[in-house]
């Protein structure tokens, strides 16, 4: 159990039953070792004091729950009502940085933070955000080389999933969406690979760049647009793997102008593109 301000230099592989970060800042510099919570059926926690904040930094090498993505272990970020986790995992320049686990719960009652960035890697089976109404999870994705690649479930029930160019989120499981929930939002100009149902609030960030992803698109819940004089939000449907590259519509528009933008009438915007074809209205 980590309880307070420090950093742990790793000189070799290690192994533990299980890691819970309660409070404070913990850093991991793993060295381009391996650190294993190695009890398969265990629940690994950052963030589960009322009141209080976990932070735990991770870089450099690999973090193994348990089995991996194939076992039963989980890591939950903001476990109690009141706590708040705050999970950062970050590659660096010529190492291999990775999180394999089974199960990623960012929020359960509390509130989560995870971000991933520098080319670091997650293999995971199940990720969820936010598991009870109050809590809120957070994941960013950033970075050139950053990926978080799950294989079973992607929730999102409360909480944002911000995915920045030129990082990528693939959910590649053929027999399911990735969801987005009435409670939940997906924001960014990053890569999604997999079939997106929205049945929240998903946002194309206004960067210049288009939301990329390489899949199907539904949408039951609302698609936001900002619209500016140079740029404007804007996704981009292609195929990948079983998928078409369509998009389906339904659920609502909200368009917004970027501040003191205001567009001649007729002028006309294109925020959506599929490689096969748009259903719906």
């Amino acid at each position: 159990d980590l309880l307070a301000d420090y950093t742990v230099d790793f000189s070799q592989d290690a192994e533990t039953a299980k890691l819970i970060a309660e409070q404070g800042l913990v850093e991991l510099d793993l060295a381009g070792h391996v650190y294993q919570a190695s009890n398969d059926n265990s629940t690994s926690i950052i963030g589960n004091q009322p009141g209080s904040q976990s932070i735990l930094s991770v870089g450099d090498g690999s973090l193994v729950l348990g089995t991996g993505a194939q076992g039963d272990a989980e890591l939950i970020v903001g476990f109690e009502a009141g706590s708040f986790g705050d999970f950062r995992l970050a590659g660096l320049a010529g190492s291999e940085t990775l999180l394999d686990l089974h199960k990623l719960q960012i929020a359960d009652r509390g509130i989560g933070l995870m971000s991933v960035s520098y080319a670091a890697t997650v293999e995971v089976g199940r990720v969820l955000l936010g598991n009870i109404i109050g809590s809120n999870g957070n994941l960013i994705l950033s970075g050139d080389g950053s990926l978080l690649n799950a294989e079973i479930e992607f929730s999102v029930n409360h909480g944002t999933v911000e995915i920045q160019s030129p990082a990528e989120l693939r959910f590649d499981n053929p027999d399911a969406p990735m969801t987005v929930f009435k409670g939940g939002q997906l924001i960014g100009d990053g890569t999604l690979k997999g079939y997106l149902l929205n049945r929240g609030y998903f946002s194309p960030s206004m960067t210049g760049n288009s939301f990329d992803l390489q899949g199907d698109y539904r949408n039951r819940g609302l698609f936001g647009v900002t619209l500016g004089d140079t740029q404007h939000s804007r996704v981009e449907v292609t195929s990948f793997d079983d998928w078409y590259g369509e998009i389906r519509l339904g659920g609502g528009l909200i368009a917004e102008l970027d501040e003191g933008f205001l567009p001649e009438i007729g002028r006309e915007f294109q925020i959506m593109e599929a490689e096969d074809r748009v259903r719906g209205t």
